[in-house]
């Protein structure tokens, strides 16, 4: 039996929590080897989207992306760790 198997069916809260994680750990990893934050988020984006067009086509991508201009501008992708101001402020 694989751990994959054996592992718990975990909540969609518990999904997000443990891919936020792998992610952020392996973006930390890359910054330690030498790859720059815009190398990494351009093939994060990149990727991001090519599984996106797999799993829901591409009409659907891009009516979801369609939406993201006003979302960056709201804010909605904006996290600032505790201490720090925004960027431009």
């Amino acid at each position: 039996m694989t751990d994959a198997q054996s592992a718990l069916p975990l909540s969609e809260e518990q999904q997000k929590e443990l891919a936020i994680d792998w992610f952020l750990a392996m973006w930390e990893e890359a910054m330690k080897r030498g790859v720059s934050h815009n190398i990494m988020a351009s093939i994060a984006l990149s990727c991001t989207l090519n599984k996106m067009v797999m799993a829901f086509g591409e009409p659907a991508v891009a009516e979801l992306m369609a939406k993201v201009p006003e979302q960056v501008k709201a804010g909605s992708f904006t996290v600032q760790p505790q201490g720090e101001e925004p960027a431009g402020e």
